[in-house]
């Protein structure tokens, strides 16, 4: 008898070609150097322990009194940030606290749709949404994002593609991995665009903080979605201390909740049921959440010293005479580098694999609709980067000079 599982969870045994691989590779006996990294817990950073260790010890105190919104003292913190670091003013009334933005993003397709409802979302992006909708029953329309010294979005196309039971947005802003901060004019056309077609947007702003120019977020482009839209959009944003604080393991994000007074309170009220109904947060790092963000300065300095010079370094080497460039980007840990068309995305990236014992992640990974493109994090170790550039370079040298890849 076959099991009777969901057609919304697929199975996890199904490999591709690439992700096949690279587990073969890393089974075998030379060392694999893996240009992936994204858990800033893995990176090798110099992170301040102190400040986490005497805001844990002050927090375990206490009887366990949970909130469905999340402990006060940790929403006042989180609207303090928004409102010191990026100028957005939201009371913590309307901060809704998640344990993670995964489950962030659960809660609003629940607040937001019904089953068969349709999503779209931005390609290229993270291959996150697609799954998460499909778990809820709801349909990914992705909509593209065309490059030429900027990353924006093809408005026409999105038109075409509008469905009629669409019911919201999704922006990642700066996006990942493309890693461009949404425009003035941007924001203008997509108010326009959610207005027209009743559409709620949700915002994920999660990499805000790490431009890989010097200066301060708000100078360098950084536009919120609390900035950007009107306020007859109804929208949210999602941020978290994954890439806020550098703290995956810590497991709080949270959602913000704007719009026109009325959408504010009633998405606060559904929210928090939904919320109730899980209560999924840790009472220590809730109460240690305010002392952590004090503290941020400390945590963020060794990632964006390490994303700026990595950045900087890929920047001088990329050969661009062996057909190697790299897409424009304001912020974000990654960089998207363009290869020579001399063979398939998928050969060149098994090729990088075989001969160089390179792991990126491949364009298609993250739905791009042309070829070839690796993506390269800027969270790992300087020698790794240039390790791995050097190696690239080599490689595609090669390609240039008629080596076939493979």
């Amino acid at each position: 008898m076959k099991p009777p599982f969901s057609a919304r969870c697929p199975n996890p045994a199904e490999h591709n070609a690439w992700s096949r691989a690279a587990r073969d590779a890393g089974h075998s006996g030379s060392a694999l150097l893996d240009l992936t990294l994204s858990n800033p817990t893995r990176a090798l950073l110099d992170r301040p322990l102190d400040p986490m260790c005497s805001a844990f010890m002050k927090s375990v105190r206490g009887a366990y009194s949970p909130h469905p919104q999340g402990d006060e003292n940790a929403r006042e913190a989180i609207s303090t940030y928004h409102r010191d670091t990026h100028g957005v003013r939201v009371a913590p009334r309307f901060v809704q606290l998640v344990a993670g933005t995964s489950q962030g993003y659960s809660f609003l397709f629940k607040l937001l749709t019904e089953p068969g409802d349709a999503v779209l979302v931005p390609s290229p992006g993270y291959p996150l949404f697609e799954h998460l909708l499909r778990l809820e029953g709801l349909r990914a329309i992705s909509y593209p994002l065309s490059v030429d010294t900027h990353w924006q979005i093809d408005f026409e196309s999105l038109r075409a593609r509008l469905q009629p039971r669409t019911k919201a947005m999704i922006v990642v802003n700066p996006g990942n991995p493309t890693g461009t901060y949404l425009d003035r004019s941007s924001w203008d056309a997509i108010s326009t665009f959610c207005r027209s077609h009743a559409l709620t947007l949700i915002s994920d702003e999660v990499f805000a903080d790490y431009p890989l120019s010097t200066g301060n977020p708000a100078e360098g482009g950084y536009i919120p979605a609390a900035r950007g839209l009107s306020d007859a959009v109804p929208a949210f944003t999602l941020s978290g201390l994954s890439k806020v604080l550098g703290l995956p393991q810590l497991k709080l994000s949270w959602i913000l909740i704007h719009g026109s007074p009325e959408h504010r309170e009633e998405a606060r009220r559904r929210l928090e049921f939904i919320a109730d109904l899980y209560l999924g947060i840790s009472a220590p790092v809730e109460r240690a959440l305010a002392r952590l963000m004090d503290a941020r300065a400390l945590f963020q300095a060794p990632i964006h010293s390490r994303v700026r010079s990595n950045n900087d370094a890929l920047e001088s080497m990329i050969d661009r005479t062996a057909g190697l460039s790299l897409l424009p980007a304001d912020a974000g840990w990654a960089r998207i580098i363009r290869l020579p068309r001399v063979a398939s995305e998928e050969a060149l990236v098994l090729d990088l694999l075989k001969h160089a014992r390179l792991l990126f992640h491949p364009g298609h990974f993250f739905d791009f609709d042309r070829e070839a493109f690796i993506v390269t994090s800027l969270l790992i170790p300087p020698d790794h980067l240039r390790d791995g550039i050097g190696r690239l370079n080599h490689r595609a040298r090669l390609w240039m000079k008629g080596v076939r890849a493979g």
